[in-house]
């Protein structure tokens, strides 16, 4: 192998290394874009209240934390007055970000069918409840409802509300058009090390 080559695969294989080492959260959640009225048929409820209250994160890697909606309508499904929310803490996992405690918001919620809980994520399309938003969603589904007194949480079984949902949300998690970033790393290193073996070739 010449000298040339060596100081090529040299960087290559640094440069290899740092990507696979280093965090990457630009690309940790990807999200297709999708239409209001899409986000309104996927989801599961559908409800406009403000964000009153936001629990810690969980211990460990899981890191989701519950948000308490104060609900003033419902656009789709059943929903009590008090819905609880769950969503991963950190916005590189999809969860919600940058919500305002006492602001309203439009959230699109899916249901874990183990648990019964709802969960929310930031491809699902909540966001403040901009009139245009909430004109966007009434397109779809009509007039809201008002909240019901249905248990916290939307299920039917009061027992679910202490169960531990850290474990993968069902569709409550990051929908099918998330791109986990474990993925995009390991083809980037695939590619990386197809041209190594063709520039030892070469050289050899």
């Amino acid at each position: 192998m010449s000298m040339r080559t060596s100081r090529i695969v040299a960087v290559l294989g640094l440069a290899l290394s740092f990507l696979l080492l280093s965090p990457a959260p630009s690309f940790a959640c990807s999200c297709a874009q999708m239409a209001t009225d899409g986000q309104v048929k996927t989801a599961d409820v559908v409800v406009r209240g403000a964000m009153k209250q936001m629990s810690p994160a969980d211990p460990g890697p899981s890191g989701n934390v519950t948000y308490t909606v104060d609900v003033g309508a419902v656009f789709k499904g059943v929903a009590p007055r008090d819905l609880e929310v769950r969503s991963a803490a950190s916005g590189a996992s999809c969860g919600l970000e940058n919500v305002d405690l006492g602001r309203e918001y439009v959230v699109f919620t899916y249901r874990d069918e183990a648990s019964g809980r709802l969960w929310a994520n930031l491809c699902g399309g909540t966001a403040p409840a901009t009139p245009a938003l909430v004109d966007a969603v009434e397109r779809v589904t009509g007039a809201p409802a008002a909240p019901s007194a249905e248990p916290r949480g939307g299920s039917s079984d009061p027992g679910d509300q202490d169960r531990d949902a850290t474990a993968a949300p069902g569709s409550g998690g990051p929908p099918t058009w998330v791109w986990p970033a474990g993925g995009v790393l390991v083809a980037a290193a695939a590619a990386g090390g197809t041209f190594l073996r063709v520039l030892t070739r070469r050289a050899s």
